[in-house]
């Protein structure tokens, strides 16, 4: 309950799709401050039976999708692609690398939103397929089990998780802004 109350959830265990768009509206978009490269200033949500997809822009500019799909053990499968600057988060730039490729402060954000929006709504774990060693790497920087697999109930896990995200608001376009003292709070 203790995470569902900290992110203004009305009902325990309700539907995990609007409990992260709400989450991410909250305490996600324009957490970054504004800055021109890493922050998104929107996001919008298309559904379908098989999950959702969350678009974030900055200024109409795709910078963040992250699609997920809810499994009948209550596992979230995600798929995230994350830029800053001119780079445009979409499918075509999956499995590249480069200096606009990627947003760990953004991405940092949305972890730390997501785990408490999940478990708000008894999702178990959260599930990833990483495509090389690299990206598997990153994941268990993450906290994520063989980079892929974050059981949400697990002490040790979270621990990694948000020594992760404690160290992503360390990056200087932080500036000092976000902190793990800052809602949604660690449980």
């Amino acid at each position: 309950m203790k995470a569902s109350s900290l992110l203004n959830m009305p009902v325990p265990g309700g539907d995990p799709y609007l409990a992260l768009e709400t989450a991410l509206q909250k305490h996600v978009v324009g957490f970054l401050g504004g800055d021109l490269d890493r922050d998104i200033d929107a996001l919008t949500t298309f559904q379908d039976p098989t999950g959702c997809l969350y678009v974030g822009t900055w200024h109409g500019h795709p910078r963040l999708n992250v699609g997920v799909a809810i499994d009948a053990n209550n596992v979230a499968d995600v798929l995230l692609v994350a830029t800053k600057g001119a780079a445009r988060a979409d499918d075509s730039i999956f499995g590249k690398s480069g200096p606009s490729i990627g947003n760990s402060l953004l991405v940092g954000r949305l972890l730390h939103t997501a785990v408490f929006a999940l478990r708000s709504t008894a999702i178990l774990a959260v599930r990833n397929d990483p495509y090389d060693a690299r990206v598997r790497h990153l994941y268990e920087d993450m906290g994520f089990q063989a980079g892929e697999y974050l059981p949400l109930d697990d002490h040790a896990a979270l621990t990694l998780t948000f020594a992760y995200v404690a160290q992503m608001y360390q990056h200087p376009a932080a500036a000092g802004r976000l902190s793990l003292a800052t809602p949604p709070l660690p449980l």
